[in-house]
């Protein structure tokens, strides 16, 4: 699914975002850190995403409303 979503940034011109999540994957990393630009480029790519990508949608919108709003 990483890389799905990394060929959708690819796709959306967000190679920024997409390199982020390939170099994780590569390396195996089971978090990344998203910068407000990742989550909004993610959320774009998200909008018709498959069904797996409902919960990852949810909680990138969420996380970014908040830090919006101020939060931390």
């Amino acid at each position: 699914m990483v890389l799905e979503l990394a060929r959708r940034l690819r796709a959306a011109e967000f190679a920024d975002a997409a390199e982020k999540l390939e170099r994780a994957w590569s390396q195996e990393d089971k978090q990344v850190a998203l910068e407000t630009d990742d989550r909004e480029a993610l959320l774009s790519v998200l909008v018709d995403g498959p069904e797996e990508l409902v919960e990852l949608r949810s909680v990138l919108l969420q996380e970014h409303e908040r830090k919006l709003g101020g939060g931390h």
